[in-house]
């Protein structure tokens, strides 16, 4: 199916010529600079349509109801920021605190992805490789190591792409993972014994040189680094640098729990605390390869499963590899190991090599999509370091890091997109970083941005459907809301936010970002009251 057919149900049209000069979303500062096709005057007929004192009237009433709505005592207590652009008018409909900052958590991650979204194209493609120094020998045999060589591809693993959302499965009796985690392994390991490989004479190598070794962002919380949302970060990413664990209760109410890891390769520290009880309410703590499980698994169920992060992901994915290997009937004598690069060294030469194996990824396009519906920040992390690895200045990656040059290159293209230097201040692709920073008005000034551009379609079919899919599956069900409005989601603690287009009952789209800092009580309710509001 192309992308035309497949994006056409979720189009925009495109915003017309504005109505009014009014309510202009610029800000009055020399060092904005406006995209062109954003600044088309209003036509003649269109300044003298009948309909603009009742539109008035329609503004006038949503602000009220806005500003209504956070007045009451529940929204009261926190600091809020709203913003609302009509794209078809052209014009700023309601602006509380607009330009003030806030702490974005993953709305961060619609930065990262209309940078990779223009500066890489809907159709790049990712490439991994597995290698040896020489071909096989006319017995299959390769005399030294196997290298699984990554290039930041996040789809090695058993994803489905495109995006589609699936209802979780009716419980059956028997523990169902999300996928299955050794499809990418077995199918590169396929491909080995379709070209007659028998024998490793060496070790199986994860290679995530492609990247710096720089795993965690600046400024995450290290509570963050023991979920599986907190994975590690390298250039060689397997299943999402995840394993599962599965809990399965005792005979008896007050027994201990069994737990098995899946896949049952390499190493892994578990303290299991989990107890046999009357409900199934895990949590994991502690530091990736030293997990502590706490909580229960009901008795009588079939038991529950947890997603881990990895401590290594280069040596997952060589164990992974090495495990299909073995389990194709390929005999590998070495061990599983992981070469990396440190920070502040360049990238070596191309190793000269015989390839194998390849994996090819799907169109980015359909990355960048699963990346938004289900709010997955290691994706994010690994598109930021990306872009510093191929649009960043030359030389500069190795020199200080590819995440450190992918910040220069979204902060440019931010610039390019009309926004001005202090409506962004981003230190990670993910949004997990407390450091990061923007403005409601500036998240607005990107979603009009890349609604104007060539890739719109693509662009919006990344955002979750109210009601339908992705993070906002089950958020907005039986309001004015489901079906109409795409947003994209971001909460941690005492912060709630909710981003995208909205057409509102009488067919006007607009824009809009929601912002919820310093929140006290937990959950999102009076934000989707805010959301519902502009539809009606």
């Amino acid at each position: 199916m192309s992308l035309a057919v497949t994006l056409a149900t979720t189009a925009f049209a495109a915003p017309p010529a504005a109505l009014t000069t009014g309510g202009s979303l610029e800000r009055p500062r020399a060092q904005r600079a406006s995209p062109a096709a954003n600044r088309s005057p209003p036509s003649s007929d269109q300044r003298e349509r009948p309909s603009a004192k009742w539109r008035a009237t329609r503004d006038r009433a949503l602000r009220h109801t806005l500003d209504r709505l956070l007045g009451e005592p529940a929204a009261a207590s926190g600091f809020w920021g709203v913003y609302v652009y009509s794209l078809d008018r052209q014009r700023v409909l309601y602006d509380r605190n607009g330009e003030r900052w806030f702490t974005p958590a993953s709305n961060a991650k619609l930065f990262a992805l209309a940078a990779a979204l223009e500066l890489l194209g809907p159709q790049y493609r990712f490439h991994t490789v597995v290698e040896a120094g020489t071909a096989p020998d006319a017995a299959g045999v390769i005399t030294g190591d196997l290298t699984l060589v990554g290039a930041g591809d996040p789809s090695l693993s058993g994803r489905v792409y495109p995006y589609q959302y699936r209802a979780p499965a009716t419980p059956t009796g028997a523990l169902q993972l999300p996928y299955d985690p050794m499809l990418a392994a077995d199918r590169l390991a396929q491909q080995l014994v379709a070209r007659g490989v028998t024998r490793i004479a060496g070790a199986v190598i994860g290679d995530d040189a492609y990247f710096a070794d720089d795993r965690y962002g600046r400024g995450w919380a290290a509570d963050d680094l023991a979920q599986d949302y907190g994975a590690p970060v390298g250039a060689l990413t397997m299943n999402d640098n995840q394993r599962f664990v599965e809990i399965v209760p005792g005979a008896v109410a007050g027994a201990p729990a069994q737990v098995r890891l899946v896949p049952g390769v390499g190493a892994a520290l578990i303290d299991n605390h989990v107890v046999t009880g009357h409900r199934t309410a895990v949590t994991v703590s502690g530091w990736p390869g030293a997990l502590r499980l706490d909580g229960e698994v009901a008795v009588g169920s079939a038991g529950g499963v947890e997603a881990i992060p990895v401590r290594d992901p280069a040596l997952y994915a060589a164990e992974l590899l090495r495990q299909a290997l073995l389990d194709h009937g390929i005999t590998v004598v070495g061990a599983a190991r992981a070469r990396h690069r440190a920070q502040g060294v360049a990238m070596g030469a191309p190793r000269a090599g015989f390839t194998l194996a390849t994996w090819e990824s799907p169109p980015l396009w359909e990355i960048l999509q699963t990346t938004a519906k289900v709010s997955e920040n290691l994706h994010a992390e690994l598109l930021l370091r990306l872009l510093g690895k191929l649009r960043g200045a030359p030389g500069a990656s190795g020199e200080d890091g590819e995440v450190a040059a992918g910040e220069r290159v979204v902060a440019a293209f931010e610039h390019r997109a009309g926004l001005a230097h202090d409506d962004a201040e981003l230190v990670d692709g993910s949004g997990l970083s407390r450091l990061d920073l923007v403005t409601p008005a500036g998240v607005v000034r990107l979603l009009r941005y890349m609604n104007g551009q060539p890739e719109a379609s693509a662009w919006r079919s990344f955002f979750p459907v109210a009601g339908e899919d992705g993070t906002l599956v089950h958020r907005f069900r039986g309001t004015a809301a489901a079906g109409v409005l795409t947003g994209k989601t971001g909460s941690m603690t005492h912060v709630h936010c909710l981003s995208g287009y909205v057409t509102t009952r009488h067919g006007e789209h607009l824009a809009f970002a929601i912002f919820a800092d310093n929140q006290g009580q937990p959950g999102h309710s009076e934000l989707d009251r805010l959301a519902v509001a502009l539809v009606e």
